[in-house]
């Protein structure tokens, strides 16, 4: 078993983000966030390819909200050139951006932020976490806020988590695992569950079909292209028995933090 390089990984994620509603329920919950707030300097913590970024700035500036500054980090090159790319055909140069190829250990900036936005990332950062916390509110404007978009345990991440130990050596937090923390720390949080839908009809396409191993590769967080048939059944029918029925889809819960 391998994990997702880095090309094929963003392949399987745009895939996944088209089919999945988590997505439309995460912008309302930063709509909500952001209403009294006139304008908003933003930092994306692992803003990849930006497949949330870009449609949440858009969100904001057709809202009539001011994005002084928007600041990207992420630690896979290509996605951040791509990333770039985007931010310039969507916004047509309208929009002030910097992305970073860096990890957030390394990131530094002289400039405040009205939010840190970490989406789905807490997951893969090992024993960090809490470090990232308090670098974060060092980085926050005197009324920012920081967002967290995390999984949930158990259903649609059950093998996901499992692979991740395996392949990574780790296993990856959630969203309890987080408020965990929090209250350990003795920091104030809001927390939010976010009930969203993954549509899995892709699964029940031809085995050759790429687009149904890039679907099961982004849930397991793993190349299924190169892994035994037997297994790759075991994940098809794990996914499967998720419906209700002959649904075709399945819960796709997360949960939203703000700190």
């Amino acid at each position: 078993m391998s994990a997702l390089a880095d090309q094929y990984y963003m392949e399987c994620h745009e895939l996944f983000r088209k089919l999945t509603s988590q997505t439309d329920l995460m912008l309302n919950k930063v709509r909500e966030c952001c209403e009294s707030r006139e304008s908003a300097s933003v930092l994306s913590v692992g803003c990849g390819t930006g497949l949330f970024e870009i449609p949440m700035l858009a969100m904001l500036m057709d809202g009539g909200k001011t994005i002084p500054n928007f600041v990207g980090i992420d630690v896979i090159e290509t996605a951040c050139s791509v990333f770039k790319r985007k931010l310039d055909a969507e916004f047509n140069f309208r929009l002030k951006y910097e992305v970073i190829n860096q990890s957030f250990q390394e990131f530094s900036s002289p400039a405040r932020f009205d939010l840190i936005l970490y989406n789905h990332v807490f997951e893969y950062l090992g024993d960090n976490h809490i470090e990232w916390i308090y670098k974060s509110f060092n980085l926050l404007s005197e009324n920012g806020n920081i967002l967290i978009f995390s999984p949930n345990r158990g259903g649609i991440n059950k093998i996901y988590a499992d692979m991740m130990k395996k392949v990574s050596g780790f296993t990856p937090f959630f969203s309890d695992d987080i408020e965990r923390i929090l209250a350990a720390n003795s920091i104030g949080f809001d927390s939010e569950a976010i009930i969203a839908q993954c549509d899995i009809s892709l699964l029940l396409l031809a085995d050759d079909n790429p687009d149904k191993i890039k679907l099961l590769s982004f849930l397991t967080q793993i190349d299924c292209r190169n892994i035994a048939e037997q297994r790759k059944k075991e994940y098809f029918d794990y996914y499967l028995n998720l419906r209700d029925g002959n649904e075709s889809t399945i819960p796709h819960p997360a949960t939203f933090i703000v700190l």
